[in-house]
């Protein structure tokens, strides 16, 4: 049976247009998010292998001959990746973040960050609105840790469901859609 496989030019058409709207946020801004989490690396020690990996990703193919059906979504993913590098103007390592960055760092990318020697120390807190607090085994250095700015603009702004209880009727007394701003504002 004959797959139908989407229109590869199409595809890349539109992913180049996302691309270049967002281009900061596609490239920079998840590498700096990364860094933000793990400041132990460097973007250098980041990005040290992705090129490869993301090459060695994409040689792994399924086989035609094993996998028939496989044949048309390949050459479509590869059509597409084309395409969409022309279009956008990127370069292998840009491609590569946007393809492969997030099974990269998953398996890969935090290497250098496992290299670093914490230690452990213990916080007495005497007086608390909770009473006294023991805190135990938290790793150290803790001290560049610093709190995301809330969002300058909510990116959501829909109704808010909120609710407990599964009613088999669709319908639920209990669910009820709350406004989100300002539910989620703080007072």
């Amino acid at each position: 049976m004959a797959q139908q496989v989407l229109d590869p030019l199409a595809a890349a058409r539109a992913e180049a247009e996302w691309i270049n709207t967002y281009r900061h946020m596609m490239l920079n801004l998840r590498i700096e998010r990364i860094i933000a989490d793990c400041p132990q690396i460097t973007r250098e020690d980041l990005l040290g292998g992705l090129e490869a990996f993301h090459t060695r990703r994409m040689s792994m193919i399924p086989s035609p001959t094993k996998y028939p059906e496989a044949a048309p979504w390949v050459e479509y993913t590869l059509a597409v990746d084309q395409e969409v590098r022309r279009l956008a103007e990127l370069t292998d390592l840009e491609l590569a973040i946007i393809r492969s960055m997030d099974l990269y760092v998953t398996f890969h990318g935090m290497r250098k960050a496992a290299a670093v020697d914490e230690r452990c120390r213990c916080a007495y807190l005497p007086e608390t609105d909770h009473g006294a607090i023991t805190i135990s085994n938290t790793d150290d250095p803790l001290d560049y840790w610093q709190p995301a700015p809330p969002p300058k603009v909510f990116p959501y702004q829909g109704g808010l469901v909120t609710g407990s209880g599964n009613n088999s009727s669709g319908s639920s007394s209990m669910c009820r859609p709350l406004p989100t701003l300002p539910v989620t504002r703080p007072p």
